[in-house]
């Protein structure tokens, strides 16, 4: 089966620390092989760092049933958080726009769970109403001249776009960020995708299930056929309104337990994801993604 071990049928979260591998005396291990040997094939964990970690250092954290069939025929993406390491500049800039307009006392912090809904909600909590559209345009005149600079590949994610397309299945990238910016930023990497939804396309974004729907559509499959792969809950919603199973990535601004109630498998980055599918998740040495 292409996507084992993400898509064997677990039913079952983390085992022992100490052994390093999903234990099959855990209280919550359903109907796995016996012996360890036979479910570390299934789920290992890719380091032996705090617990918290371990949860989402493994290759498919659990498995709720939600899948029907064992081969996606489309892969969505979110794209900030998700194929690009980009959260540190796009709340530099956002913080950046708010101490021109003379707002102060916003943090980091404040901004960081905001990212992945429309640039106008997130501005709409810091200013005025009637400023909103101002900050947005002082944001999006300052991003198009940096958006290269702060907005480089999570390692790994060329060569996983390419490994989907080699074997038969259409690739996406849905966001909320404007449309133009992000087929600027994949044109930029050289990434060949299916489909490229942003905002501005006349469809409601993200966390309305509309954009995914829309994405389906333009690469001929059901929602039950794809699966959304993103960063926030925000992701997470649009994709099950979509009805769409959604696989979670921790490196985000939503940690494993915002995430874990709405995702089909946790990741704690895009390489893991990359090797639950069985594709190798080393980067081309000749890479020169940014």
């Amino acid at each position: 089966m292409w996507f084992s071990p993400l898509f064997h049928p677990l039913r079952s979260a983390l085992g022992s620390r100490r052994s390093g591998l999903l234990h099959p005396d855990a209280p919550f291990h359903r109907g796995l092989p016996s012996d360890s040997d036979a479910v570390a094939q299934h789920v290992l964990l890719v380091d032996d760092a705090d617990w918290k970690e371990a949860l989402v250092s493994v290759h498919a954290v659990w498995h709720r049933g939600r899948l029907s069939m064992e081969k996606p025929r489309a892969l969505l993406f979110d794209l900030d958080g998700t194929l690009i390491d980009s959260f540190d500049g796009i709340v530099q800039i956002f913080l950046e726009v708010l101490g021109e307009m003379g707002v102060t006392g916003a943090s980091a912090d404040d901004v960081r769970p905001m990212i992945g809904i429309p640039l106008e909600d997130c501005y709409a909590a810091f200013v005025p109403r009637a400023r909103v559209g101002e900050a947005v345009e002082r944001y999006r005149a300052n991003y198009v001249g940096r958006m290269h600079d702060i907005s480089p590949a999570y390692a790994g994610a060329r060569e996983l776009l390419e490994a989907l397309r080699s074997v038969g299945v259409r690739t996406g990238v849905v966001s909320n960020k404007r449309g133009a910016a992000v087929r600027e930023i994949l044109a930029r990497k050289g990434w060949t995708l299916d489909v490229i939804l942003g905002e501005g396309e006349g469809i409601r974004a993200k966390p309305e299930p509309d954009l995914i729907l829309a994405a389906c559509e333009r690469v001929g499959v059901k929602p039950d056929e794809a699966m959304y792969v993103g960063d926030s809950i925000f992701d997470a919603r649009a994709a099950l309104a979509a009805g769409v199973p959604f696989a979670g990535l921790t490196t985000g601004a939503h940690a494993a337990d915002e995430l874990d109630e709405r995702a089909t498998g946790l990741f704690s980055t895009l390489a893991h994801f990359s090797r639950a599918l069985g594709f190798s998740s080393e980067p081309n040495v000749a890479s020169t993604d940014r």
